[in-house]
């Protein structure tokens, strides 16, 4: 299996967010390497696994924080989406989890969303 990589452009001078998915970036590379290089040998293929779920989750997270601030702002629409979950969709995302994504997006940032119950 191989991992390729689709890295947006350069980051700008000063953009701390732009230098820091640039990183992730690299290091994502570089752990595609080591991967396909070391994991057929004595590394733990499910101690593995089971960081790349941890970190999996981490990176959701900072996805659906993304998809609330751009449902907030309305961007999909500056981009000729006619919402959120269009352009998901048009990502390659299915349109039903689109949808439960941008809703749980939303969700998640309201300020009290912690208080709610179950």
């Amino acid at each position: 299996m191989t991992i390729t990589a689709q890295h947006p452009a350069t980051p700008l001078v000063g953009d701390p967010l732009g230098l820091a998915q640039a990183r992730v970036d690299a290091a994502l590379d570089q752990l595609a390497a080591a991967v396909a290089e070391h994991l057929s040998g004595g590394v733990d293929p499910l101690g593995v696994a089971g960081w790349a779920r941890r970190d999996e989750a981490r990176v959701a997270a900072v996805r659906l924080v993304a998809l609330g601030e751009a449902e907030r702002r309305g961007a999909a629409r500056t981009v000729g989406a006619t919402g959120t979950a269009a352009w998901l969709s048009g990502q390659g995302v299915a349109p039903g989890v689109a949808r439960r994504d941008v809703a749980l997006a939303g969700a998640l940032s309201e300020p009290d969303h912690h208080r709610r119950g179950c």
